[in-house]
């Protein structure tokens, strides 16, 4: 997620690990910002969710859980932890995970997304949605929903409607028709939903189910970063790829499971994917 991705391939231990780098200038926000956060204060109040709304259920149903785990190659990134998917043809996406509680420095970032693109061939090509946390100074956090489309919006969108730790998020990007996309995400603890439809041509390939640490806006492979707060874990759960009109558990498809490692230490993990198609992202190192 980010405006400028860029792709690295380097060669360890036998294997390819796969690095993209990314930047994002998240406030709470309707429209894209072209400054940094910190120039914009107008913009960057968290709205607060509606205490009247009543919690209610996924979207979609859970994933059915399969026999067996198809497997996965494991890769690195920079800045990705998390699963993407060799496949080809993905007319959708959708998840569920567990908003974390998030603390950090000023101007640290933590993006968890699903999507399609970003990774190999895709890097350029990529529509997501999920949730961020900022902190633009002294002891704010904003954490609520993002959306982004690439190419096409330069910056992400940031949409006013705020989350909470430990709220379950549900979130699915669905392809229409050619071209024409809809994009949602509910706040199942608290009911509110978040629709849009967009019109984006995808390369169809690489369904993503992610947390993200985003580049500081640097043209190329690598950082610099932003600062990554402390997240602790992501649990994932309800992992679908829809491929030619049919919702599949991800735990069937061939998978890549990405380690965030920088600078020869891991800073995140993805934990083995499970027979319901879930799996823990995990915080190795502040």
């Amino acid at each position: 997620m980010r405006a400028m991705h860029r792709f690295l391939v380097v060669f360890a231990l036998g294997g390819v690990l796969a690095l993209t780098a990314c930047s994002t200038r998240p406030t709470v926000s309707t429209q894209p910002l072209e400054s940094s956060p910190s120039a914009s204060p107008s913009l960057t109040a968290t709205p607060a969710p509606e205490p009247s709304l009543a919690p209610t259920r996924a979207p979609f149903p859970k994933a059915s859980p399969v026999a067996s785990v198809a497997g996965w190659q494991t890769l690195a990134s920079e800045h990705w932890t998390g699963y993407t998917f060799p496949a080809s043809g993905v007319t959708g996406v959708r998840a569920q995970w567990s908003e974390p509680t998030v603390t950090g420095a000023f101007r640290a970032e933590e993006f968890i997304w699903v999507g399609i693109g970003g990774w190999n061939e895709t890097v350029q090509n990529i529509i997501q949605i999920g949730t961020f946390a900022y902190f633009p100074g002294g002891n704010q956090i904003h954490q609520g929903i993002w959306y982004q489309l690439i190419p096409g919006l330069r910056h992400p969108y940031y949409p006013l409607i705020g989350v909470n730790p430990g709220d379950e998020i549900a979130a699915s990007i669905v392809q229409l028709r050619p071209q024409k996309w809809r994009m949602s995400l509910t706040d199942v603890s608290n009911g509110e939903t978040f629709v849009k439809t967009v019109h984006f041509d995808s390369l169809g390939a690489y369904p993503s189910f992610v947390v993200e640490d985003p580049n500081r806006g640097a043209v190329g492979p690598s950082g610099p970063f932003y600062a990554f707060p402390h997240w602790g874990k992501v649990p994932f759960r309800s992992m679908e790829i829809r491929i030619a009109g049919r919702w599949k558990p991800a735990a069937s498809i061939y998978g890549y499971r990405i380690q965030m490692i920088r600078n020869g230490h891991m800073l995140a993990a993805a934990v083995p994917l499970n027979k319901r198609s879930g799996f823990l992202a995990k915080q190795t190192s502040p």
